[in-house]
């Protein structure tokens, strides 16, 4: 009887082994095959991206318009309190802005 325990105990451990190896090599070919995988993302990005591009910025067929304002006041107040030992400076900031955007773009206008 024990001998058959060992046996199925070798046969498992064998099947374990074979297991374990084969989990690695895939692993390993889906490492490897990474890099070519992103490669051909990348590759089909650019090319989208550049069909893109091309068809709607052309220089000599663009006209923009656009008048970019700002208005901004700003306030500062410093206060300087003198103390036995020295002197105390404290700062006031205040700042409002306004920024508008007008006009029109226009592309592929013949």
């Amino acid at each position: 009887m024990e001998n058959i325990f060992f046996g199925q105990r070798k046969r498992f451990a064998q099947s374990t082994i074979e297991f374990t190896i084969l989990v690695m090599v895939v692993v390993g070919a889906l490492l490897a095959g990474q890099v070519y995988f992103k490669r051909a993302i990348q590759g089909r990005w650019k090319a989208s991206v550049d069909e893109l591009g091309e068809e709607l910025y052309d220089p000599r067929f663009t006209d923009a318009d656009i008048v970019y304002r700002t208005q901004a006041n700003a306030r500062v107040d410093i206060t300087t309190i003198p103390d036995g030992a020295g002197y105390w400076t404290m700062r006031h900031d205040q700042t409002n802005a306004i920024e508008t955007r007008s006009g029109q773009s226009l592309i592929g206008g013949y």
